[in-house]
């Protein structure tokens, strides 16, 4: 495909980010970073961050807008990979990296329902979880 690496994060959620208000103050957790697609931490992040109806109405605005935003960080310097290897790279990799996902959304599902949390509260975020689970599931084998 002749898509160039790059720095990969590797466990690309919004666990992993801290934040100030509207601020991004840190990412955490690199124990998984390698060099790789740029499409395996997006697809994580859309899995977890969108409902699945969102990931698959706005996933190629936000894969454009990433690709925008790092040509702007190249400062004209050549990036890794053209707008258009970037989104065929993420259709390639959806499945798999969307499947690798699946066993820790079941594991925060388990952890959620062991939790103190009020059971309004644990019933809300349970339903997103199945609900990202499902989505991930319908668009694997679609």
């Amino acid at each position: 495909m002749g898509i160039g690496k790059v720095f990969v994060h590797g466990d690309f959620w919004a666990a992993n980010f801290l934040w100030n208000d509207d601020t991004l103050v840190k990412i955490v957790d690199f124990q998984m970073s390698h060099f790789g697609l740029a499409a395996t931490d997006l697809t994580r992040l859309f899995n977890t961050c969108l409902s699945p109806a969102d990931r698959r109405a706005k996933w190629q605005t936000y894969l454009k807008f990433y690709h925008d935003q790092l040509t702007k960080e190249f400062q004209g310097h050549k990036i890794p990979f053209t707008y258009q290897q970037l989104e065929k790279t993420y259709k390639l990799v959806y499945p798999r990296t969307s499947a690798l996902l699946l066993p820790a959304l079941l594991a925060t599902l388990q952890t959620l329902t062991k939790s103190e949390a009020a059971e309004e509260q644990k019933t809300v975020t349970a339903k997103l979880i199945l609900e990202k689970i499902v989505g991930i599931y319908v668009d694997i084998l679609a």
